[in-house]
């Protein structure tokens, strides 16, 4: 992303900083649009860079995360994360108010000129602004999306009383920032991200679910590494086997056949018996006259 501002904002997927696909810049209204390919996982946005003027005090980035109220000794911190939209066919989905919102994400770097410190009410408590972790969508009411972001696990942490609110004041937008987020496959069907990614990225995700499946981690030891082979690889090999294979029974055939004709010369050697007297008779005349 662009600076606005001295800032260069970002988002992280579990921990990872997120690609970034056709970026499109306006300057005059200070506004950067691009696309991240997305999957169900923990999101968190960063900002890379700042600029430091002298009336600035102090630099505090709360983003993606909210503090829901449990109970009175205790808070829950539920962070955002990419879950995947539920499609319906009922017509009362049809034109929803919050459509134009699924599929993005949007940020606002403002500069404050002063913040001004209220007391906050005795009864105050702060509660969660929802209750879901999926969004419901007709089936034709918006096509590529397929994730919106929903709460992810409850974290509970100690109960921090505020008795006051900092209310900004004197605010000026810097520059905004939007993420479109689709998965990397419509990504790739649109000619936003290149081939190539979508293909790491899925033997990635081969990679990861075969390390998270249970019965893959029973049945091979942890320590033995898990090689991939291209598709072409993995065919040149098989034919390599079925001609070895084939090479192999030939030289059996000839084998086999060399020691059947062996046996066979063997059989037919004849051994015959000469006998002295096998023509005449003991005592026989003959006649040798014409």
């Amino acid at each position: 992303m662009p600076q606005f501002g001295g800032f260069d904002v970002c988002l992280e997927m579990d921990d990872s900083k997120m690609v970034e696909f056709g970026t499109v810049i306006d300057e005059q209204k200070k506004e950067a649009t691009c696309f991240v390919g997305c999957k169900e996982g923990k999101i968190c946005l960063k900002p890379y860079g700042r600029r430091y003027n002298k009336g600035d005090r102090r630099t505090e980035v709360k983003l993606f995360e909210e503090v829901v109220s449990v109970d009175d000794t205790t808070d829950e911190r539920r962070y955002f994360q990419f879950a995947t939209v539920a499609l319906t066919d009922d017509d009362a989905y049809m034109g929803v108010s919050n459509l134009e919102s699924v599929g993005i994400i949007q940020v606002k770097v403002i500069s404050v000129k002063e913040y001004i410190l209220k007391p906050n009410p005795p009864a105050l408590k702060v509660n969660s602004s929802g209750t879901g972790n999926q969004v419901m969508l007709h089936e034709r009411s918006k096509k590529g999306i397929s994730h919106c972001v929903g709460f992810g696990k409850g974290e509970k942490q100690p109960k921090v009383l505020y008795t006051q609110t900092a209310k900004p004041t004197g605010t000026v937008i810097l520059g905004t920032f939007t993420f479109k987020y689709r998965t990397m496959d419509i990504l790739v069907a649109d000619g936003i991200a290149p081939r190539r990614v979508s293909q790491r990225n899925t033997e990635l995700s081969k990679r990861e679910s075969l390390e998270a499946s249970p019965s893959t981690s029973r049945a091979r030891p942890q320590t033995q590494e898990i090689i991939e082979i291209k598709e072409e690889e993995d065919d040149q090999a098989s034919q390599e086997e079925k001609l070895e294979a084939q090479l192999k029974a030939i030289r059996d055939k000839r084998a086999r056949s060399g020691n059947s004709l062996q046996g066979r010369s063997a059989k037919r050697v004849k051994r015959e018996v000469k006998s002295e007297f096998g023509l005449f008779k003991p005592g026989e005349v003959i006649d040798l006259t014409i």
